[in-house]
Order: structure tokens, then C-alpha cells, then sequence
């Protein structure tokens, strides 16, 4: 007996229940669809996949920015008179100051930093893109933390930027995405800078954010965030104005006389 209409419905109310998230109830509805239009393709009509949508995603990111004193916190808690401190401050400090996500982290290559009397820029190959074709300025505590990491490297310039440090690794060996990502909760759970809203792209939204409350331009932010479409970045003005209303809760001006 083939599966009914009645079962999908199960289904995706079962991934509701087990407290899967939107994208990912959205993803088993999306392959389901796709592997029923196959099967009817040309067929008989009556596909049990018709009219099954997934579920509501929310319409803004729900990763909270971090707040000011969160990040002292974080970098403060990095012991950099170690090889292994200076990287993950380095990851810190990109994903913080310079806004990449852990994939670009990952792809980062020596020869992509470059530093003149003019200031430092980096080569990236942004998400969802083949080649490195973004050049972006960073800010001097950027270049400070890729200069101080790299002092303790004898690296060649196609060498990865970020590479792991087990003694069993004969070559510098490229740190995935994963890998990045494992760094940053690790090191954000140690400072104790955590919660159901904060993970490793919390960074990331924390600089768009900071570069919102700088009364930096829409469309400069677009560019060093990386975004094909400016509504992307609008986000950051909504994240802007919750985090400025945690750090300053305007409740506590209210006074009874």
C-alpha cells in the first residue's frame, strides 16, 4: 500500500513536533514534492504532494546580534601567547570586525591579505560564489590580528590563512567551515557568551549592525557584507534597533513621581 495524502500531513506535523526548524521542515517538503512530481510526470493525475506547502519561515534571521559588552567579554577571554589563541582571536576578530561568515573564514588563503600605507584589504570568495572576485577594506585591529597570527608562521602566500595545529599534520592543513564554526562556540561558551539566539553567525550580525549604528550607508554596508540585494541588508537596521533597545532599555526611564 502506497503512501496517502493523510501520512504527508503526518509527517510534516511530526517534524513540527520534534521542534525541527522551518528551513529544515521546508527541505523534507521540498524533496517529497519534487520526488512525487517525478513519479506523475506524464502519469495518472491524483499526486498526494498537491497543494502540501511547509511551513512559515520567519521573515527576519532570529540569531541575535551580540552586544557590546558581550564582545570585550568574548575577546578578552582569548589567550593570545599561543599559536592556537592568536588563531581563533584572528577567527574572532574577521567574523566580528569584518563581518565574514565561516565559509569565507575557511577560504582565506595568505596571499588574499594585502597591506599598504593606504590601509589592508581581503581577497574573498563569498558564499554561493566559484571565484575570489570581492576585495573589501578591513579595519587596522583586522590587519593587527592577521599580521600577529601570521608572525608565528613561516607561511607561503597559497598557504591557507587559518589552518588547524595538530602536530600530526605534516602540511598546513585548511580548517573547514565546520571546523570554524566549532571554534567560535567553543570559545563563546568558555566566556559564557551564549543563548538560545546566539551562535557563531551572531558575529557576523553583530558587524552589520555596529556598521548601521556608525550612520554608515545602506549601500556601503551591502558591499562589505557581502549582499546581492540591498534588502539583505536592511535586516541590520531592525537588528540595529533591537540591540540598541536591550543596551539602553528605555523602560528605566519611566519614573514615578
Amino acid at each position: 500500500m502506497g503512501a496517502t495524502r493523510s501520512d504527508v500531513l503526518e509527517f510534516r506535523k511530526w517534524l513540527e513536533d520534534s521542534k525541527r526548524s522551518p528551513y529544515t521542515i521546508c527541505c523534507y517538503i521540498s524533496i517529497l514534492r519534487m520526488f512525487y512530481r517525478y513519479l506523475y510526470i506524464d502519469g495518472p493525475k491524483g499526486n498526494i504532494m498537491d497543494g502540501i506547502r511547509g511551513v512559515k519561515r520567519q521573515k527576519f534571521n532570529n540569531k541575535r546580534p551580540l552586544m557590546n559588552d558581550q564582545v570585550k567579554t568574548l575577546l578578552g577571554s582569548i589567550d593570545v601567547s599561543t599559536g592556537i589563541g592568536l588563531r581563533d582571536m584572528l577567527i574572532l576578530v574577521l567574523m566580528i570586525f569584518a563581518g565574514l561568515r565561516s565559509c569565507e573564514v575557511a577560504r582565506l588563503d595568505v596571499q588574499d591579505f594585502t597591506a599598504t600605507a593606504n590601509g589592508a584589504t581581503l581577497k574573498l570568495q563569498r558564499k554561493g560564489h566559484t571565484t575570489k572576485d570581492r576585495i573589501i577594506p578591513v579595519a587596522d585591529n583586522v590587519r593587527d590580528a592577521i599580521r600577529d597570527y601570521l608572525s608565528t608562521r613561516k607561511a607561503s602566500g597559497d598557504e591557507p590563512m587559518i589552518i588547524s595545529h595538530n602536530r600530526r599534520c605534516r602540511e598546513p592543513k585548511r580548517m573547514s567551515p565546520t571546523d570554524i564554526e566549532h571554534i567560535v562556540t567553543g570559545r563563546m561558551k568558555e566566556a559564557g557568551v551564549n543563548g538560545d539566539r546566539i551562535s557563531p553567525h551572531s558575529l557576523r550580525h553583530t558587524f552589520g549592525c555596529m556598521l548601521i549604528e556608525a550612520d554608515v550607508p545602506i549601500d556601503q554596508v551591502q558591499t562589505l557584507m557581502g549582499h546581492n540585494s540591498i534588502d539583505a541588508t536592511t535586516i541590520y537596521v531592525h537588528m540595529a534597533a533591537e540591540r540598541k533597545l536591550f543596551s539602553d532599555n528605555p523602560a528605566n526611564k519611566i519614573k514615578i513621581k
